[in-house]
């Protein structure tokens, strides 16, 4: 009765709080980790070549060329991404480089997703019209998380449980 007690108790945290920790600065979690992948597909033109600068909330940058792609590990929480590159149709000697930007996603990441993106340059029809879209997947989830694994292991090890060892 008393293992059953702890046991909800701990579900009832777990389902609370998504299973991250989240400590007074950021509401990130420093122990529970995600990934972002970050994917920029290979389109048949020039802007292909046209690096593309990819920053995060918590401060990570990369940059990526048409065909790349990476993958980031975070802390759980809240973030935003935003995509920018130089205006690669303005001439480098106007004095005017007119950059190329994306408004920010933003989106929740739990302990043990992943959360796909994929950036491209805005286009109508086949021809650019400068700025970059992001596109987000839906968040995938490994296995098991870790307020899950936490939950299944003390339901195992606590005494007076009847199906403690199999």
């Amino acid at each position: 009765m008393r293992a059953s007690g702890i046991s909800i108790i701990l579900l009832a945290f777990v389902v609370g709080t998504g299973g991250c920790l989240h400590p007074g600065s950021g509401g990130r979690s420093q122990s529970a980790r995600a990934k972002i992948k970050i994917e920029r597909p290979e389109n048949n033109g020039s802007v292909n070549i046209v690096p593309c600068t990819i920053s995060l909330s918590d401060g990570q940058t990369c940059i990526l060329t048409g065909g790349d792609s990476t993958t980031v590990s975070v802390g759980c929480g809240t973030f935003w991404v935003a995509a920018s590159s130089l205006d690669p149709y303005a001439p480098s000697d106007s004095g005017y480089p007119v950059a190329w930007r994306s408004p920010r996603v933003a989106f929740h990441i739990g302990p043990g997703e992943t959360v796909r993106l994929s950036v491209e340059p805005r286009s109508k029809g086949s021809t650019y019209i400068g700025g970059w879209t992001i596109r987000r997947a839906a968040n995938e989830r490994a296995g098991v998380d870790a307020g899950c694994a936490i939950l299944l292991a003390s339901e195992r090890a606590w005494p007076g449980t009847t199906h403690r060892e199999r």
